[in-house]
């Protein structure tokens, strides 16, 4: 999303809440397939499939940035 932009009781463009601070629902799934630990019997692709399918049943989706704007947007 874009950031937040507010204006102050002058009306000038006030940026302090622009963006959201710590982690977000993406973000634990990221970092659970990266770094996840499997137990040595367990089935590693089936274990990180297992991750990416929980994040699509709870309604999360992935886009790349280069998937996500126009050809020579920013």
């Amino acid at each position: 999303p874009p950031p937040l932009l507010k204006l102050d009781e002058e009306g000038r463009i006030d940026l302090s809440d622009a963006y959201d601070t710590g982690i977000g629902s993406w973000d634990r799934v990221a970092v659970a397939y990266a770094y996840q630990d499997f137990p040595d019997q367990a089935d590693e692709a089936a274990q990180l499939a297992l991750i990416l399918e929980d994040a699509l049943a709870s309604g999360l989706r992935f886009i790349s940035d280069q998937d996500a704007r126009l050809p020579g947007g920013a």
